[in-house]
């Protein structure tokens, strides 16, 4: 067992041999001891990753950790955080962390959960639990927690935030790993930075040309946060979905996410051609949580500040869930409170569609005017940058040293005469490895090839230039119109992106007032609130919102009345308690079994109406297939369609063959003039038994490829009322679950009632005198945060109507817009219908093809002319000259 000590604590651990896991930064090793790390790992670097400045990150992150670990100690680790450096002697190798288990959370990012995993992940699962959307909502809950934790130091950004990066339990717990990675930004600059992240899950400011470092704040992190958490609840990328035109080329998700491409983007909605299914999910959520969605990838794509925060997310999930369980255990962590949230004003151009234009006409032109004069463009390079110079070189090294150290003597000891032969000697056994070595082979070789894509150059170039000119005659007289046409439809569409640009900094400005003027109003009632005598006496904090306050105010309570408590403690048989949660159970019993009564009925009533339905279709689609119904269109065309003894002739030998609907028809023999039954007394009726026996068979056969089609229209309206009902039914089934939640916590309330009425009578007089002091207290701030929201609504009220006008203001220019651009459009398709012409659209095909494999072979051509160039300036000389350099 290896042996090292730790940094700070100096304490001596031992290493199991093996590692347990490993990566591309190093291994994981079990601590054997001391027993009291046992709940530890550590991590030991591999050899070229151990580097002074990551050391020294270490060091750093061992000394600030973002939460106290010995108060948590034996709380789950929801952050896998730096415990202390390790090191071999004086050598620093790694350091030690908490040990968490469990699975990644990308096994829950995905449509379907992996069937290994399925039993123990079931509560998970949509469609094996009903409650599957609040526990992953509780997750989402605690992924926001623990990230709120490390940015509420504001000294660390995440940065490469990933499902891979985040382990999770199936009881809910999660653990934030891969934490040494972090970048560490201290006032404002960069101590430590982060070494990679994931383009997934990348914010579209890393591909923007910056006058700062987008990983340096925060926003950088919120935007993976957002991305996570929505494949989280719906099982898929927010920007997965296929474009239209102009995004129809954007392939990859980070392309998507440069463009902005979210696929429920308001202003977006005509830019997308295939949204796949699971994306219908969002609408279903509760509307907080869509628009903290829309702010982190509609809002925040342009300004990044709007993303919501960690603790903005925490504070509406809570809000979504209705817990009231989960509000006292973790409202302790949220600064900003669950009443009190910024305001968000939409901007026009993130909420209005921008209008459609021809783009293609565009195109058209500008590869009417194309310069198709493409001339390669060769850069210089050194060419001590050829590998085989370089080999050249160093065959040549050894022996020209040993000759010139030999010439050396023999100019010194025998005759100047040897020395010159000997010179001679030695320049051309060096002349022949020049002529010999690859270099020579390579530059013969390279010379032919550039030489083959000289005249394929030469030939394309010709090719494209009379094809241009045949493209350009087609059109001549088309394109100056359409050019002119194009040219007032470019101005009036960046007309209006100017426009809709000065209309988001409007919309940005009145944002900016109103965020003013709520951190005011939010100020102004926590003062109020904290002027009250008995919440000046509990723990002074920076409070920044009442329901921090209201959590402080429950928290003191609890603390006072479990020492009361302790004194005298108090049983669950006390007999009131008892009687009252008896009472409480019977009528909780009496409302549960009328809610389970009225939903049944309902879905009982709803299946009914669906079977009403189906049978309508059934009953309609077997009566227009009724032959005995239908006689007479059997005789369409035939003299005999109205003789009443002809038709009374033919239904009672249909009614012999026990043939009566068409769709006992199997198949029309129409060559043999035969008709094959599915049933019936006989499997196979000759049609010449029938009067005009041809006519009746054009009209069955007829009749026939009709009930085909009746057919699937039938099956598929009945999957149609299946599929609306089934979501009726399931609208039922999420009202019952709230019903029966509500229920749950009305239970819970009233037992809360019980307890406080049996703790009166058992605790006496203080505690009544403190539980009337709570509720004189929670009440004062009740009324506080009643005046607060209408206070706030009146605010909110004025720039709402500011920003409707502008709105309004908006969709007007673009309705103008539109209506001008559609007037161009009705223009342009004269000229579009004879652009259209075949002849053209072959000529266009055409050129456009040849064009671009002419930029092809200028690009080939430009890269075989820099390795040819650097080939050429290399001489017998310059080869000697490397080689003394060399030396």
């Amino acid at each position: 067992m290896a042996k090292y000590r730790l940094e700070y604590s100096g304490i001596t651990v031992k290493l199991a041999n093996k590692p347990f896991a490993g990566g591309g930064e190093g291994n994981l090793y079990a601590i054997i001891e001391p027993t009291k790390l046992k709940g530890f790992v550590a991590k030991i670097y591999h050899a070229h990753k151990l580097t002074e400045v990551r050391k020294k990150k270490i060091g750093y992150l061992a000394q600030f950790p973002p939460y106290s670990t010995e108060e948590n100690s034996d709380e789950h680790p929801s952050v896998i955080w730096v415990k202390d450096a390790l090191y071999d002697g004086d050598k620093f190798v790694g350091f030690i962390m908490p040990y968490t288990n469990g699975e990644k959370l990308e096994i829950l990012c995905m449509p379907k959960i992996p069937r290994k995993l399925r039993p123990q992940w079931k509560r998970f699962d949509f469609k094996a639990s009903a409650n599957a959307l609040d526990m992953r909502l509780k997750l989402c809950f605690n992924i926001c927690a623990a990230i709120h934790q490390v940015h509420s130091m504001h000294r660390y950004i995440l940065v490469d935030m990933k499902p891979d990066n985040i382990i999770i339990q199936p009881n809910g717990l999660v653990s934030i790993v891969d934490t040494d990675s972090v970048e560490v930004v201290e006032n404002g600059v960069s101590l430590f930075d982060a070494p990679v992240a994931t383009p997934e899950y990348t914010p579209p400011e890393f591909y923007q040309d910056l006058d700062y470092d987008p990983t340096e704040t925060e926003t950088w992190d919120r935007f993976g946060l957002g991305v996570i958490l929505y494949k989280l609840l719906f099982g898929i990328h927010p920007f997965a979905a296929s474009s239209e035109h102009p995004y129809e080329n954007l392939v990859t998700l980070h392309d998507k996410i440069k463009a902005g491409l979210f696929v429920h983007h308001p202003a977006k909605q005509n830019n997308f051609k295939i949204i796949p299914p699971p994306h219908k999910e969002f609408y279903k959520i509760d509307k907080k949580i869509q628009d903290l969605f829309l702010a982190c990838f509609v809002d925040g794509h342009s300004n990044p500040d709007n993303r919501p925060t960690a603790e903005e997310w925490c504070a509406n999930i809570l809000l979504a869930l209705d817990d009231e369980a989960a509000y006292k255990r973790y409202g302790h962590i949220l600064g900003k409170g669950l009443l009190t949230s910024r305001p968000r004003f939409a901007l026009p151009s993130s909420t209005i569609p921008f209008p459609k234009y021809p783009e293609s006409t565009f195109k058209l032109v500008e590869l009417s005017k194309t310069n198709v004069t493409i001339k390669p463009r060769v850069s210089q390079i050194d060419i001590t940058q050829l590998k085989e110079f370089d080999e050249s070189a160093k065959l040549d090294t050894g022996s020209i040293a040993m000759g010139l150290f030999a010439l050396i003597i023999i100019a010194t000891i025998i005759t100047p005469f040897m020395a010159m032969v000997a010179a001679g000697y030695l320049l051309r056994k060096a002349y022949t490895n020049f002529t010999s070595q690859n270099i020579q082979v390579r530059k013969q070789a390279i010379t032919n090839e550039l030489s083959e894509l000289k005249s394929k150059y030469r030939k394309k170039s010709k090719t494209v230039k009379s094809l241009q000119k045949k493209f350009k005659r087609s059109i001549r007289r088309i394109v100056p119109k359409v050019e002119k046409i194009t040219k007032t439809l470019k101005t009036e569409i960046d007309q209006l992106k100017t426009f809709l640009q000065q209309q988001d900094e409007r919309v940005k400005e009145i944002e900016k007032k109103a965020i003013a003027q709520y951190k005011n109003l939010n100020n102004k009632y926590v003062q109020k609130a904290l002027s009250n005598r008995i919440i000046a006496r509990i723990e002074h904090k920076e409070y920044d919102s009442l329901t921090k306050i209201q959590w402080e105010l429950n928290k003191s309570h609890k603390i006072a009345v479990n020492l009361l408590t302790q004194k005298t403690p108090i049983s669950e048989q006390h007999p009131k308690f008892k009687e009252g949660k008896i009472e409480i159970d019977s009528l909780v019993k009496e409302k549960k079994l009328k809610i389970n009564t009225k939903t049944s009925a309902s879905i009982t009533k709803l299946k009914e109406q669906q079977q009403k339905e189906i049978n309508e279709i059934i009953e309609q689609n077997s009566k227009d297939n009724h032959l005995l119904q239908n006689l007479k269109r059997l005789f369409k065309g035939s003299r005999w369609r109205d003789n009443e003894e002809t038709l009374l002739s033919t239904k009672s030998y249909l009614k012999l063959l026990d043939f009566y609907s068409i769709s006992q028809i199997k198949k029309i023999d129409s060559r043999n003039g035969f008709i094959h039954l599915l049933s019936g007394v006989h499997n196979k009726i000759s049609i010449k038994d029938f009067k005009d026996h041809k006519i009746v068979m054009k009209n069955l056969l007829q009749w026939f490829d009709e009930s085909k089609h009746q057919k699937e229209f039938k099956l598929k309206k009945i999957a149609e009322i299946k599929q609306r009902y089934r979501l009726k039914t399931k609208e039922l089934d999420d009202q019952k679950r709230i019903s029966l939640k509500g229920l749950s916590r009305e239970k819970k309330e009233q037992l809360e009632k019980v307890k406080i009425e049996v703790q009166k009578v058992v605790l006496g007089a203080p505690f009544t005198k403190l539980q009337e002091q709570h509720e004189t207290v929670t009440e004062y701030i009740d009324e506080l945060q009643t005046d607060y929201v209408e206070e706030e609504n009146l605010i909110l009220q004025d720039y709402n109507i500011l920003h409707e006008q502008i709105i309004k203001e908006s969709k007007a220019k673009v309705s103008l817009t539109e209506q001008n651009i559609k007037a161009l459009e009705n223009k342009l398709q004269v000229y579009n219908n004879k652009i259209s012409h075949p002849k053209i659209q072959a000529n266009y095909k055409l050129f456009e093809t040849e064009l671009g494999q002419l930029k092809n072979v200028v690009k080939n051509l430009e890269i075989k002319e820099s390795e040819y160039q650097k080939y050429q300036n290399i001489s017998y000389f310059s080869f000697l000259d490397h080689i003394i350099k060399q030396k």
